[in-house]
């Protein structure tokens, strides 16, 4: 009484021969009239035992052709033929069509689906803003842009003309000037124009239309040129802004351009509008003055290391201030990318050296920090200052020392009244991983720093060194220095010495016993070098174990004296008791022991 089923087969036998084209359709875009693009198909037999034969193939519209044209084409089982279709355009419209096929295959025939757009032919060429973007300063006058005939390539250009849209989003802009650029000289053509104001704007600007007309004399033409060429020049005064920005664009219409005879159309094509970001000069402040002090210098650099080293945050006005790239040379405002990092480093780096913004407006103001101008033979720093910088200024260079009651991360040092330039590619060298100068005919900036953000303990240090000949070196003025410490701060009392001598040169390594002895919690130690090299000072207790390294850098050869305050590296008071510090310089290892009071 169950249900019975029939028994069935099913057949997996692949067909003994099957047409495939791939693709199964084309499209060519835009092809120039009168020029032709040719795309390949390949047709497979996928059969397995029988040749496909295509005994012809037809198109339904001549502006496709194809080859291979003879027929029969035979093709084994597994094996494929490629044909080459051709698009011809005559006419500037969408052309459609297919190529039927027929074969000895199921489902003859098979169609291959066609289609492109024809373009007028003619000339080719961009009219343009020079700049796509730029970023002004609200309140700016005679701001001066440029328009552009760009890759033109096409027959000598008899006449050009074009609407210039001034401002014509939001206004923004007040006209000032235009006048004819270097592409149409006027001795060779006539250039005319129409200004049309727009509506007066609550800011008072108002959105203009600029008609332009260029015609060229006698035989003058605008010839082919694969790069810019300047056709006007205008500019334009920036209305102020109460937020922090505003934006608005410039745009081009209407532009047609004809050649000589035969006169026919040009097909220059009008160019994206110009973005114009306007920022508000008052809010902008001092870009790249981090730490808010209304000064941009060493203490900004430091302190923005921190930040790319996550050792400190910024709040928005700092971040502000420090994205500034990129910044090309020229550009009023940097093109932020809402990151700092090395790029911004790299360009605060060079503000600081050369006092001047990338567009080469002055950013430089004086620190106002406290300066002691000292004279004489002073070997010591004088109590109550927090350091004492000592230039040595003599006919093969300049040197210069620090000695310091605190830990110090860097310097900058301006000088003035050199009459000797500085050899290009001298290589300032310091205590510090990163030295750097800037000259600028009599005058000069140094810059010195730990690229790691590291402060060197407080003691005496060669800082800087530079050798050259110095012409009159009794002339040279000291004119500011800046000390930071550990926190990025200036030091305010610095004491300030120059010495018309170079600085004395030990004739072999010394590591002198600490002083005081014993002390608490403070001690000083003074060593020599005779050579330049690596040095380091590190402080054990009496089991041999590390309790910190002092010092560690590469060093100049001269005198040296650190400051240890009692602790170890993690910054915490070590106990009282007996303690061995070491020097190592190259094979020089000296070793004394000190003894801690409390």
């Amino acid at each position: 009484d169950g249900l019975a089923i029939d028994d069935f087969e099913i057949d997996l036998t692949p067909p003994a021969v099957l047409f495939s084209i791939d693709p199964s359709s084309l499209n060519f875009g835009n092809v120039t009239i009168g020029d032709s693009l040719t795309l390949p198909v390949t047709v497979e037999n996928m059969g397995t035992t029988t040749n496909l034969d295509i005994t012809s193939a037809v198109s339904s519209n001549p502006v496709f052709t194809f080859t291979p044209n003879s027929f029969p084409v035979s093709i084994a089982p597994g094996n494929s033929q490629v044909f080459n279709i051709t698009f011809t355009p005559a006419t500037a419209v969408l052309e459609t069509g297919t190529i039927e096929f027929t074969h000895n295959a199921p489902g003859s025939p098979s169609s291959l689906s066609l289609s492109g757009t024809g373009e007028a032919q003619g000339q080719s060429g961009l009219l343009k803003f020079k700049t796509s973007v730029r970023d002004l300063l609200d309140g700016t006058q005679d701001n001066p842009d440029t328009i552009v005939l760009s890759a033109y390539s096409g027959k000598p250009l008899k006449a050009l003309q074009f609407n210039i849209l001034l401002g014509k989003t939001n206004g923004g802009l007040i006209l000032r000037s235009v006048s004819r650029g270097d592409a149409i000289p006027i001795s060779d053509f006539n250039f005319s124009y129409q200004i049309y104001p727009g509506n007066i704007l609550p800011d008072g600007s108002s959105i203009d239309t600029v008609k332009v007309v260029i015609l060229g004399n006698d035989s003058n033409e605008i010839l082919p040129d694969p790069g810019d060429q300047d056709i006007l020049i205008f500019s334009y005064d920036l209305v102020s802004v109460s937020g922090l920005s505003a934006q608005t664009f410039n745009g081009l219409d209407e532009v047609t351009g004809a050649t000589s005879t035969p006169v026919v159309n040009a097909n220059i094509t009008a160019g994206a509008d110009e973005t114009i970001n306007i920022f508000n000069g008052t809010l902008e402040g001092l870009l790249g003055d981090v730490n808010l002090d209304n000064n941009v210098n060493i203490l900004d650099l430091l302190l923005m290391i921190d930040y790319i080293l996550d050792k400190t945050d910024f709040d928005s006005t700092q971040f502000f201030k420090g994205d500034i790239a990129p910044w090309n040379s020229g550009d009023p405002l940097p093109t932020r990318d809402a990151v700092i990092d090395v790029l911004d480093l790299a360009v605060l780096q060079n503000i600081v050296l050369t006092g001047l913004y990338p567009d080469g407006a002055p950013v430089y103001k004086l620190s106002g920090n406290n300066l002691f101008f000292t004279h004489g033979e002073l070997n010591k720093l004088t109590p109550g200052m927090d350091a004492k910088v000592t230039f040595y200024f003599t006919d093969k260079g300049i040197s210069v020392s620090l000695e310091s009651i605190k830990k110090v991360k860097g310097l900058q040092m301006e000088l003035n009244e050199l009459s000797s330039l500085i050899p290009e590619g001298s290589v300032i060298t310091s205590v510090f991983d990163q030295a750097f100068y800037y000259q600028d005919n009599s005058f000069l900036r140094m810059i010195s720093y730990d690229g790691q953000s590291n402060p060197v303990m407080p003691g005496e240090f060669i800082v800087a060194e530079i050798p050259f000949t110095v012409i009159n070196p009794g002339d040279i003025v000291v004119e500011e220095v800046i000390i930071a410490d550990e926190n990025n701060n200036a030091l305010e009392k610095v004491e300030i010495e120059v010495k018309l001598f170079s600085p004395e040169i030990p004739i072999d390594y010394d590591l002198s016993q600490n002083y005081p002895n014993p002390f608490n919690p403070n001690t000083s130690i003074h060593f020599e070098v005779p050579n330049d090299g690596f040095v380091s000072i590190k402080i054990y207790d009496m089991l041999g174990q590390k309790v910190t390294e002092i010092f560690s850098g590469d060093t100049k050869a001269g005198k040296y004296l650190l400051n240890w305050d009692g602790k170890d590296s993690n910054g915490n008071k070590v106990s009282s008791g007996s303690y061995i510090y070491r020097m190592t310089a190259g094979d020089f290892v000296s070793s004394k022991k000190m003894l801690l009071l409390k």
